[in-house]
């Protein structure tokens, strides 16, 4: 059944047999090679990568862009330690300077019981200072805006910034707390945000006229700075032509940003039952000599508000504004309104559309016949009278 095959073709497939055997051999060993090579490069690697012990450690060394940063780091922290102790400072000596001058006006100083803090923190930089307590007003409060001299950043931006932006500044706000007030609105403030004040405060606008003209009759060179938004020129004389006015104004005109008597109702709970504002807003000297003035000015104008009497021309005048500007205000919230339900009454009517094309062919027809019986049924009892076909 076999057929032995002639000598010459055994030794033929013998040699290629053995040159398979051979070849075999050496593949395996060249495989066992390469992966013997690659198990010693990943271990050299992970040699390499392992976390030395502690004790080999070595400290980098140090270079010229690290003793830059360092600098950098050391100049910071010193120049914001001197300027946080210089705020504190001013702080402090204002804060005896407020509270030796108020009093003697107020009944009761202070942020605490006994009046040891005159001063409350705010922020880095601002302060505030309250008093209570006497009679025509209800309390004064004072903020102290301080320049940020932690900062070095902040003078650097001293060529691109206003006076009033890089000072000093406080802002005085009093509550007058006497009922029955005649209606008055006066503004002194700065000519160059004039008419962006004018724009923010509604009261301004409504009720006030500008009386700048009258301004050049007092003969005060700084008030040439100033404009005046006034109900009226009495109201306006009254208070710019009183000796107290005019000396601040002649001593701290280049100081004042504004003088303002407001209406403004406060949406803060502490402040619901307030009717009457005085707003005083200022640079603070270096020197400090002028907190006292102002503080005295505030208790006098607050003072002299709550006496002033009017003729019953403007009093009239003024309460006819307010009742024109009421009745503005109730026809626009009206109109609001009516467009608010009339949006309302389109977005559901849109919606509704949008279902009626969602339903099937049946379904809106049976809509449709539905919708035009109810239209029939309303016209009908308007008094149409349709033929019957």
């Amino acid at each position: 059944m076999f057929k032995l095959m002639p000598a010459k073709h055994h030794s033929y497939y013998y040699t290629l047999f053995l040159l398979g055997c051979i070849g075999t051999l050496l593949l395996s060993a060249a495989n066992g090679q390469s992966v013997k090579t690659e198990q010693s490069g990943t271990q050299q690697a992970k040699n390499q990568t392992a976390v030395p012990p502690r004790s080999q450690w070595k400290r980098a060394p140090w270079t010229i862009v690290d003793s830059f940063y360092a600098g950098i780091a050391l100049f910071y922290l010193i120049f914001f330690a001197i300027g946080t102790w210089r705020n504190v400072t001013l702080s402090k000596r204002i804060g005896q300077l407020l509270s030796s001058c108020a009093s003697s006006q107020f009944a009761w100083i202070g942020t605490d019981k006994d009046g040891q803090q005159p001063l409350y923190q705010d922020g880095i930089a601002s302060y505030i200072f309250y008093a209570s307590g006497r009679r025509n007003i209800a309390w004064m409060q004072w903020e102290l805006e301080w320049k940020h001299r932690q900062d070095p950043f902040f003078y650097m931006r001293r060529p691109f910034e206003n006076r009033w932006n890089m000072s000093d500044r406080i802002h005085i706000r009093i509550a007058l707390n006497k009922e029955n007030l005649p209606p008055m609105v006066f503004c002194l403030i700065r000519a160059r945000g004039a008419k962006r004040f004018r724009s923010e405060h509604k009261e301004v606008e409504n009720y006030c006229e500008s009386f700048s003209s009258f301004l050049s009759t007092l003969n005060i060179p700084v008030l040439e700075r100033f404009q005046v938004y006034s109900e009226s020129l009495e109201l306006a004389r009254k208070i710019l032509t009183e000796d107290r006015t005019l000396q601040l104004v002649s001593k701290y005109g280049h100081l004042i940003q504004r003088i303002f008597i407001s209406e403004e109702k406060s949406l803060k709970q502490n402040e619901a039952g307030v009717t009457k504002w005085i707003d005083i807003q200022t640079i603070l000297p270096n020197d400090l000599t002028g907190v006292q003035d102002f503080l005295l000015f505030g208790c006098w104008l607050g003072d002299y508000v709550s006496s002033m009497s009017l003729s019953s021309a403007v009093i009239q005048r003024a309460e006819k504004l307010r009742a024109m500007v009421k009745e503005d205000e109730e026809k626009a919230k009206e109109k609001k309104k009516k467009e608010q339900i009339l949006k309302q009454k389109q977005e559901r009517k849109q919606q509704d559309v949008n279902d009626v094309f969602s339903l099937s062919r049946s379904a809106q027809k049976k809509l449709e016949e539905k919708q035009r019986k109810a239209d029939l049924k309303k016209k009908s009892k308007k008094g149409y009278r349709f033929l019957a076909i």
